[in-house]
């Protein structure tokens, strides 16, 4: 399964790591879950130019 996780997610959990967006993010960490970011998904945009 493919997630996005968004720039707030990673200050949010950062913030709060025992709240509800640090558990998504740590859940996103096993197996099931690929991981992508906006950074991540522009550079293969612009590689792909």
């Amino acid at each position: 399964m493919k997630v996005m996780i968004d720039t707030n997610i990673i200050i949010s959990a950062a913030l709060f790591p025992n709240g509800r967006t640090a558990q998504a993010l740590y859940k996103t960490m096993s197996y099931p879950y690929e991981r992508f970011c906006a950074i991540m998904l522009s550079m293969k945009f612009i590689e792909n130019l």
